[in-house]
């Protein structure tokens, strides 16, 4: 059970660096902004699709009693339920719980230091309706700092992925806590 068990640690440690992936995304990407970027949007997917399917690596940890009590804790929390319409929606097509993915729409920004040339926007692709970008001028020194935030529009709202993932996260670190399990990570 020892194989099995490493398996959920695993795939935490997989969660939270997905996350640091599309957080790094979201804070700092480097001094170019990339418009349109396919991998902005892979990487957003693969975390929530880890997301949902964490409850299948508790499900197999021999720590967990109540295999039934995962399923009724994720339908408990509004992140982990939306984070499974947003796997499933990739997965399956339209979603079954009557919440839809509509979009997914890409927010590109750029802060450029005043008195700072050169480029600082690339073009990775064609922009979907709904992508913004943004252009700021600040008084900080140094390099350009280039953003890519992913959102989700589910039924009209919009959900900012950063933030919905830290609410995964910490729903599923709740989670861990009542059944005992810790990690070093």
């Amino acid at each position: 059970m020892k194989d099995v068990n490493d398996q959920l640690e695993r795939h935490h440690e997989r969660l939270q660096r997905l996350f640091g992936e599309i957080k790094q995304l979201a804070t700092d990407r480097g001094p170019i902004a990339i418009i349109a970027d396919e991998a902005a949007l892979d990487k957003t997917k693969n975390f929530f699709s880890e997301c949902h399917h964490f409850k299948d690596a508790l499900r197999r940890d021999s720590r967990i009693k109540d295999k039934k009590g995962v399923e009724a804790f994720v339908q408990s929390s509004s992140a982990l339920l939306i984070a499974g319409e947003i796997c499933n929606t990739f997965k399956h097509g339209p979603a079954r719980t009557g919440k839809s993915l509509d979009r997914m729409i890409l927010a590109d920004a750029i802060d450029n230091p005043v008195g700072r040339s050169g480029p600082i926007i690339k073009m990775a692709g064609t922009p979907n309706e709904g992508d913004t970008f943004t252009i700021s001028h600040s008084k900080r020194a140094g390099e350009p700092i280039a953003t890519t935030v992913v959102k989700f529009i589910i039924n009209g709202a919009e959900h900012n992925a950063v933030q919905l993932a830290e609410l995964c996260l910490k729903d599923w670190n709740k989670f861990l806590t009542t059944k005992g399990i810790g990690f070093t990570n």
